[in-house]
């Protein structure tokens, strides 16, 4: 795969970023608008997502045409967005079960 075609991708925390202060706005609009910019950027959660997908509109970019951004939790916010997040659900519930299954 030619290095054009090949995707870049980041990731950005929650713990890090709960909201995109002076100290995170800087280095983020400088990471997507950076010539070799990310095409994809996985976050740790839905609430950060839409958080980013703001900022990312402030800047021009569309997403997904110029950035895909994919998060986790699968909550209300992945699906009041425009277009709606690409989300992975992990089953806090069923999570909980097996954990407490397997220290039991």
């Amino acid at each position: 795969m030619s290095s054009a075609l090949r995707p870049k991708f980041a990731f950005l925390h929650s713990a890090a970023v709960s909201t995109l202060n002076d100290a995170y706005e800087g280095a983020l609009k400088a990471l997507l608008t950076a010539p070799d910019h990310p095409t994809a950027i996985l976050v740790s959660d839905d609430i950060l997502a839409v958080v980013l997908e703001q900022f990312c509109g402030k800047l021009g970019l569309r997403i997904p045409k110029d950035l895909s951004i994919v998060s986790f939790n699968n909550s209300l916010f992945s699906r009041i967005t425009s277009p709606q997040l690409t989300t992975v659900d992990v089953n806090i519930s069923q999570r909980c079960r097996f954990d407490v299954a397997l220290i039991s």
